[in-house]
């Protein structure tokens, strides 16, 4: 061997140990900067990334302050299908740790894992009643479609028989025939009963139509008819000797629009002198229960004659103002006078035969049901028919005598 080959290896040695040191130098670069950053993340030192443990996750907060800027969340499980957690702050991410493993070792945690598994239990066995459909019902089914005075009588039946009860407070698929009966059979007044009946088939056929049921409990539930008052009509005598009477009462102007031209209380109370034209009547309001300036009962305008009988109040009371007639008046008014006059009279009739003797005089003299129907403002003709079955004894007995006569 050469000198110059002994120089050519110790050279190529030393470089490859140049290389060797220099990895190792990289390398424990590596380890030392690891070994730091390991020492940051217990002593508080902030790092980014999550750190996920089995039972919680921690993580640092954007904008905490000093004592939050780290958090630990722990899972505790599930309502309705929804995680809940229990999270802790801390000034550091090793506070953090030792809060979350000190709260998975505590009572804590399993009282409110414990809680949680009731609220998801409750979660699971909501029902819908009738009470918790109503707000619904009321919004989407009534008040879009109907009048004031009828969304009001709605909330009354609800609010005083319905939603007290515990019908109202089974669940709506478990609602049966039997169920409505009793509860039908538990309301005293037997014109109440048949206005809950209709309200509760309104309530169920609108929870069909909501999805709630696939079918309506109230279907083919009979009731017996109510009984209701009869309203029939004055005879010529109770109306003569009435008249003689009423025309005394501040409130005469009312009974001639129902006797004479075929009000109803409620649009009798709410006509304005603008409404007495000079032929005829225009009827297109009416005074609601709450005393409500509201639409007639069919939501329509009519137009009433104006006929001998109410002729002279009608040049009395016609005029261009648009205030009521009766400015003050209620539900109530002339209800009372009313029962006052019949009473010193003898005459046993409800207020309402007074619109019923307007259909009966027009039956009398032959005056078409479909025309009364219009007068009197009835949706169906069939309503008007009601009342000429009901046509006065004097000329059922008169046309019996004519018949014999043949």
């Amino acid at each position: 061997m050469g000198v110059n080959y002994v120089r050519r290896r110790s050279l190529e040695f030393l470089v490859q140990l140049g290389k060797t040191l220099e990895q190792i130098v990289r390398k424990t670069g590596e380890v030392i900067g690891y070994l730091s950053r390991a020492k940051e993340s217990t002593t508080g030192s902030p790092g980014e990334e999550p750190m996920k443990f089995k039972q919680f996750t921690i993580s640092k907060r954007k904008g905490g302050t000093a004592n939050n800027k780290w958090s630990a969340r722990i899972p505790l499980g599930k309502v309705g299908g929804v995680y809940k957690y229990t999270t802790f702050y801390a000034a550091t991410q090793a506070s953090a740790v030792e809060k979350a493993k000190a709260y998975l070792k505590s009572k804590d945690y399993m009282a409110d894992k414990a809680n949680l598994t009731k609220q998801d239990k409750k979660k699971l066995e909501h029902t819908d009643t009738i009470n918790s459909f109503y707000p619904t019902y009321l919004k989407v089914y009534r008040q879009p479609y109907y009048k004031k005075g009828t969304v009001k009588n709605t909330e009354s039946i609800f609010k005083n028989w319905v939603s007290p009860s515990p019908l109202a407070q089974m669940d709506i698929k478990k609602i049966e025939k039997r169920h409505i009966l009793d509860f039908l059979a538990s309301v005293p007044y037997e014109q109440q009963r048949h206005r809950i009946r209709l309200w509760l088939s309104n309530m169920f056929t609108a929870s069909v139509e909501h999805g709630l049921l696939d079918s309506s409990p109230m279907q083919n539930l009979r009731l017996p008819k109510a009984k209701s008052t009869p309203r029939s009509n004055f005879t010529r005598d109770e109306e003569e000797r009435f008249v003689a009477l009423a025309k005394q009462s501040q409130y005469w102007m009312i009974y001639a629009l129902m006797l004479y031209e075929g009000l109803r209380p409620g649009e009798a109370k709410a006509l304005r002198p603008c409404d007495i034209k000079e032929k005829y009547i225009e009827v297109g309001q009416a005074l609601n229960d709450w005393g409500e300036v509201d639409t007639t009962k069919t939501c329509n305008v009519r137009l009433v004659p104006i006929f001998d009988q109410f002729a002279e109040l009608a040049d009395r009371y016609r005029g261009s103002s648009t205030s009521l007639i009766f400015p003050k008046a209620d539900k109530h008014t002339a209800n009372d006078d009313y029962r006052e006059i019949c009473k010193g009279l003898g005459i046993d009739k409800v207020m309402y035969s007074l619109r019923h003797t307007f259909a009966t005089r027009c039956a009398e003299v032959g005056i078409s049901a479909k025309q009364v129907q219009l007068w009197m403002g009835h949706s169906e003709v069939e309503t008007t028919l009601n009342y000429y079955t009901h046509i006065s004894k004097e000329l059922e007995l008169a046309n019996i005598e004519s018949k014999s006569k043949l």
